[in-house]
């Protein structure tokens, strides 16, 4: 059974039910494995290397690191990470 993140001591809020709104801008760190990512640069890191992630792919991540232990649902999600947008079930969101 995969171990949860490891996190720094500052808070990230989110947009999820029970969460006082969007993420902070608060200087966090998330560990997971042998990756690390830094919440306010939006960086994604194994070791010394960089990870590029386009901004949806590290909302996404973010979104379910700040939520690790819990069930995210799927409208919740796409809420947060989509806010704007109206996608059709039969369409896959395009990450980019």
């Amino acid at each position: 059974m995969p171990c949860p993140p490891r996190t720094g001591s500052a808070t990230i809020e989110s947009d999820f039910p029970g969460s006082a709104g969007a993420m902070s801008q608060e200087k966090r760190n998330f560990e997971f494995g042998p990756f690390r990512i830094d919440t306010v640069e939006r960086l994604l890191f194994r070791g010394q290397e960089t990870i590029p992630l386009t901004p949806k792919v590290a909302d996404t991540l973010l979104a379910l690191l700040s939520n690790a232990g819990r069930i995210v649902e799927k409208d919740d999600l796409m809420k947060a990470i989509w806010p704007d947008s109206f996608v059709d079930e039969g369409r896959d969101r395009d990450m980019r």
